[in-house]
């Protein structure tokens, strides 16, 4: 399968993008509580077969740890609400998410 870039979007099927976020919901499922400091998160538009996909991942910016992958067909606040609570998760005590 090729994969070609064409304005931020990539031009794949949705099968191995969704294999690829169901394999790192594995590895984001073992991440461990703890105190984290600063928590980025980014977010982007992938367009599969016509359909768009938002995708959205989350690492602790002091050690590049990966804590969250979630990706929806829509971007709606509930969805945002969902990741961020994944997100969350991952942390004890107080963290702080820079938004921008």
């Amino acid at each position: 399968m090729g994969m070609t870039y064409q304005t931020g979007m990539i031009d794949a099927s949705h099968v191995p993008v969704f294999r690829w976020v169901d394999a790192m919901r594995g590895i984001v499922s073992r991440v461990p509580r703890k105190e984290r400091k600063l928590i980025a998160i980014d977010e982007t538009k992938l367009k599969i077969k016509e359909r768009r996909v938002e995708v959205w991942a989350s690492i602790d910016a002091d050690t590049k740890e990966l804590l969250a992958v979630y990706a929806s067909y829509y971007r709606l606040s509930i969805n945002t609400i969902i990741f961020v609570k994944r997100v969350l998760d991952t942390c004890v005590g107080t963290s702080v998410v820079p938004v921008n």
